[in-house]
This record gives structure tokens, sequence and C-alpha cells, in this order.
């Protein structure tokens, strides 16, 4: 379940705020809220996803089936898709950039450890401390790429 806002929506809600209505402020300051407001939802949307991956987590460390498998690669496809999606609306930007660069190589890396996972639960040779080490490793590069 992935939260999508429109513009409008957001817009409605700026205006919805008294502190804006009040005073008449500049088109910058209008368009720093709704910045910021934008951020806000940002964050909670993935906050969301990576409670999401979290709860997929453990049920995978208990159960080790191919069903828990695909759902946990399927929200961690979510919230890349909304991390590099969230960063190409606020850089706007066709050049080469490090940070970009960055998340190329996070994304690289959690596709390494997806595929490693799921051979792991496929071939049955994991323990469950393996597993939750592996899921503990996603984790944390899920985090940095959010971050």
């Amino acid at each position: 379940m992935s939260v999508k806002v429109s513009k409008e929506q957001l817009i409605r809600n700026v205006l919805k705020n008294p502190e804006l209505q009040a005073t008449g402020k500049t088109q910058t300051s209008f368009q720093q809220n709704i910045k910021r407001q934008q951020g806000k939802l940002q964050e909670e949307i993935l906050g969301q996803l990576l409670n999401k991956i979290e709860g997929q987590a453990n049920r995978l460390a208990v159960s080790q089936t191919i069903k828990d498998v695909q759902l946990y690669k399927s929200y961690i496809q979510q919230l890349i898709k909304e991390v590099l999606q969230s960063g190409l609306e606020m850089k706007q930007s066709k050049s080469w950039h490090p940070s970009s660069a960055h998340r190329q190589a996070l994304v690289k890396k959690i596709d390494q450890k997806l595929i490693q996972l799921t051979d792991e639960v496929l071939n049955k040779h994991t323990d469950s401390i393996s597993l939750l080490a592996k899921l503990g490793e996603i984790k944390g590069l899920l985090i940095n790429l959010c971050i």
C-alpha cells in the first residue's frame, strides 16, 4: 500500500495552514513551505515502508518461505522506488553527481544481498542466525539509502 499525494493536495494542505493565511507570505516562503511539507510527507512514507519491511523480515525469519521472501522483496522494491523518485524530484539534474553514484552502489549491494537471501531460503542451507544477519545487513543498507 503506497501513499500518493498529488501536488494539488499538498498545496491545499499548505493553504489550510493558518500561519500562512494570516501574514501574506511571499512566493519564496510559500515554496519553502511546500518543500517542507513534501519532505515531511516523504519521511512519513519512507517510515511506513521501513516498518512494513521490518515486520516482513520478522515473518521471514520465522517462516523462511518463498512467499515471504517475495513479499519482503516487493516492499524493498517499493522503498527503493520511493527513495530514488524523491531524489530525482529534489535534484532535477541530469548531470553525474556523487550522491547518485553512492545511491546506485547501495541499490546494487541491496540487490546482491536479496539474491543471496533468496538463494539461502530456496536451498534451505541457512540457520535462523545467518538469516537474521542477512536481514540485518539489508535493513542497514536500506536505512543508509534513505538518509
